[in-house]
């Protein structure tokens, strides 16, 4: 009786120390939901409740995690001494019980004792400790023998210290170690040719331009600058290993521009330093932008740097390329009603102009149809450049012809695409297709998406411009588009865009009429597959310009067009209207067959509608990306692309994984949040 007594007695205690145990787990998760959310404060208790369960039972793993979420409200709260002394003690607690955790342990606690050193400023010992973060991670991979992204990691955080504490020479060594390092661990992955894939690079290659900088090596920063942008993309048009980087000079720099007859303005957007958070998980915006360079990269080979600094006090750079676009009456899009926001303040397109513009004004050229192309990155690719105003009121359009590109290495290769003997001969013209159906959300059932009679009538007459025909409501099949499209040395779509700004782009589509098993959605992922010849395709629906943003610029329609071989594509910032869309088309394209560039014959259009339509919401949405010049063929093309076989290039094919069978896919019925499959 005794025994079992004794024994009823140990299943008692066993239970209430697991009860204990899954109390203390559950009080982390709400903590950590709590801080994530925006509640630091209401989140600390819990913490510190869970810290006191965990150090009664002493159960060392989870007195570390206890310690390591306070450590990050104490952070949020500004309390930098109680971070450091919450991961001293974490230190100490792995170094004094070994046995209860991994052999990484350690390294990831001198980390955080590094960041919190950092977070104080204090950087000498933030650089020790982030030596021995250094020194345990390379042990660690001795050890196991996989190179992993543990040592860039750790290289990483030491140069961004060493750059912080004034050491450049060592910082610059050590950045381009950790990049060394990274692109080491991308090439021996089997991920596909997406940008994802270079995420993890670019943090570390935007520090290294800091450095170089500060050296005050200027040219050697584009080139860095350059090395961090579009590297996916830039791959797979030049049909290179992307795990290797393309050796970029600024005598390149300086030969694009000169091929192109532009002024190259490429832009970098710099972070401030979050010791707690790679990059990759900022969402570009959870991390304040610190400052913006600028290289200027004229004709006649002139390269100029300039450093734009944002208002100290003053709203972020989200928020005021948001104010800039809600100032024009761009707020969105979707199915459902887009609600008006607060009215804006100030003169938000005047600010961007005095952040993007006035720091290098005196190197633009002074001939409004010389172009001015700019190398955009981050939420840049959202500024409407043409409505951008200087003090005086005047729109930077009244002054420039205006292009944009993702990367320098990029417009090289368009310009090379341009280049080739092209075999396409007529005009592909889409409009107002009888609309494929989606849900209007889960579950429910589908809907076709609304007519556009005034897309329809814009069809019409663009094809009459030239000669064409039009493929309009039941003709505008995808199997129809898709034969034509090889023969096409214009194409113009005047339908529904449809966004994923969440899976990687790869669902953004373009609306076209269904046809048997087919749901009439062309998507991202099926045009990068083709072979396409145009010179120049336009995009006339809402939004196609954006996309999923990345590191390696923006993901979707615009992008596969490009990776498709097309060397202009022109796209649209926002939801656009019928009437004023129609009138600029028609003068852009009157514009290019009088012998206008596109850039010009944009700038002409954009004018043009100004007159008419004055607000910037009906004039300022489209931009051109990539090339200006415009092809013998497209100066004189007339009549319809014949139909003729659907072309691909598989070797511009993203490959889909091995284990992946029966796979079918639709947008999203919201046109901006994540994919049905």
């Amino acid at each position: 009786m005794k025994i079992l007594f004794l024994a009823c007695c140990l299943a008692v205690i066993s239970f209430a120390a697991f009860a204990e145990e899954s109390n203390t787990e559950s009080l982390l998760d709400k903590a950590r939901i709590l801080r994530q959310s925006g509640k630091p404060q209401e989140a600390k208790p819990l913490a510190e409740q869970a810290l006191t369960l965990a150090t009664k039972q002493k159960a060392w793993s989870q007195m570390v995690n206890a310690r390591g979420e306070l450590s990050f409200e104490e952070r949020l709260a500004g309390n930098y001494d109680g971070v450091l002394q919450l991961r001293l003690a974490n230190l100490d607690t792995i170094r004094a019980h070994r046995e209860a955790f991994s052999s990484s342990g350690e390294e990831g606690a001198l980390a955080h004792v590094a960041a919190a050193y950092s977070w104080k400023r204090n950087y000498p010992l933030a650089i020790r400790y982030c030596r021995d973060a250094l020194a345990a991670s390379k042990a660690e991979s001795r050890k196991d023998g996989i190179i992993g992204t543990g040592v860039p990691h750790a290289l990483q955080a030491l140069g961004i210290n060493l750059y912080l504490a004034g050491q450049y020479d060592e910082a610059q060594d050590v950045l381009r170690k950790a990049y060394a390092g990274y692109v080491t661990f991308s090439a021996q992955t089997n991920e596909s040719q997406s940008a994802s894939y270079y995420e993890i690079q670019v943090e570390t290659l935007r520090w290294l331009q800091r450095v170089l900088v500060a050296q005050k090596r200027i040219e050697q920063a584009l080139e860095v600058a350059e090395l961090g942008r579009s590297r996916a993309l830039a791959a797979t048009l030049a049909r290179g290993d992307p795990n290797i980087s393309p050796t970029f000079t600024a005598e390149m720099a300086r030969a694009i521009a000169r091929e192109h007859d532009s002024t190259i303005v490429e832009f970098s957007v710099l972070y401030d330093y979050d010791p707690d958070m790679l990059f990759i998980f900022s969402n570009f915006e959870d991390m304040p932008i610190a400052s913006i360079y600028l290289w200027v990269i004229q004709p006649n080979g002139k390269i100029t740097f300039h450093e734009a600094a944002l208002p100290p006090q003053g709203p972020s750079l989200v928020q005021m390329v948001r104010q800039a676009r809600f100032s024009v009456g761009a707020y969105g899009r979707g199915v459902t009603a887009i609600q008006e926001p607060e009215a804006t303040k100030g003169h938000p397109l005047q600010d961007l102009y005095n952040v993007l513009i006035a720091p290098a004004l005196t190197d633009f050229p002074n001939d409004p149809d010389q172009v001015v192309t700019f190398v955009l990155q981050d939420w840049l690719f959202m500024v409407p450049f043409a409505a951008l105003q200087d003090g005086t009121g005047h729109y930077l359009v009244e002054q420039h012809s205006i292009a944009v590109a993702p990367s320098l290495s990029v417009l090289h290769l368009t310009h090379k695409e341009a280049a080739m003997a092209r075999t396409g001969k007529g005009a592909l013209i889409v409009g107002n297709p009888a609309m494929p159906s989606l849900p209007t959300e889960t579950g429910a059932a589908s809907v076709p998406l609304n007519q556009l009679p005034g897309a329809e009538m814009e069809a019409r007459a663009v094809a009459a411009q030239f000669h064409a025909a039009p493929l309009v409501g039941q003709a505008a099949t995808k199997d129809q588009v898709l034969r034509r499209l090889p023969d096409a040395e214009l194409v113009h779509f005047a339908t529904h865009g449809l966004l994923d700004q969440t899976t990687g782009g790869y669902q953004s589509a373009i609306a076209l009429s269904p046809e048997g098993g087919d749901n009439g959605f062309l998507t991202t992922r099926e045009i990068q597959n083709l072979k396409l010849n145009a010179d120049l395709i336009v995009l006339s629906a809402c939004d196609t310009a954006l996309g999923k943003m990345s590191g390696d610029g923006i993901l979707g329609l615009s992008r596969s067009f490009t990776t498709a071989g097309i060397p202009s594509v022109m796209v649209s910032l926002w939801a656009i209207s019928d009437d004023s869309t129609a009138y600029l088309m028609e003068h852009f394209y009157q514009r290019l067959q009088a012998g206008e560039n596109k850039a010009e014959s944009l700038r002409g259009a954009m004018l043009d509608t100004m007159n008419k339509y004055p607000a910037p919401l009906n004039w300022a949405a489209f931009e051109l990306i990539g090339e200006s010049a415009v092809a013998p063929g497209l100066r004189n093309v007339s009549g319809d692309a014949a139909a003729g076989p659907v072309a691909t290039d598989q070797a511009r094919a993203l490959p889909i994984p091995p284990n992946v069978r029966d796979l079918e896919e639709e947008p999203d019925p919201a046109f901006n949040g994540a994919v049905s499959t």
